[in-house]
């Protein structure tokens, strides 16, 4: 039984989605991630890569990829993710396993940074409210 957590059985994926910042443009990533594809698979693009970014043209082609781009996320999908919350699929906060350490003004630096230091991993994370914690 392959494990859907790591990708298909014969080592190759589904999806390739690349959320790459402004200064990737040189990187080899997206194309490897091109390349792990499995045929008929899908690249999604949201990502903020200035300038060209390579791809391997043949191996799209042969492959039969589809490449599909979008800058952040339509009304449709806002909508989409509401209901998966409202329909207690899709779990937020501490029912996901996510947790606030402490909100800190700036001025609380030194605190946040301890705090941060001493207890942040994933799922658990400290926030800076530069207008205030009221304005949270």
């Amino acid at each position: 039984m392959a494990d859907w957590k790591l990708g298909r059985r014969d080592g190759m994926v589904d999806v390739y989605f690349d959320m790459s910042p402004p200064n990737a443009s040189g990187s080899s990533h997206i194309k490897v991630g091109v390349l792990a594809l499995r045929p008929k698979g899908r690249m999604s693009l949201m990502g903020g890569a200035a300038g060209h970014v390579g791809f391997p043209y043949y191996q799209i082609m042969l492959k039969g990829l589809r490449l599909q781009g979008s800058w952040m996320f339509t009304s449709e999908q806002v909508d989409e993710v509401i209901r998966l919350v409202e329909a207690g699929i899709l779990q937020l906060g501490e029912a996901a396993g996510v947790k606030n350490l402490g909100v800190f003004e700036l001025e609380e630096w030194e605190e946040a940074f301890r705090v941060a230091g001493d207890e942040a991993r994933v799922g658990r994370f400290a926030l800076f409210a530069p207008n205030g914690k009221e304005a949270m």
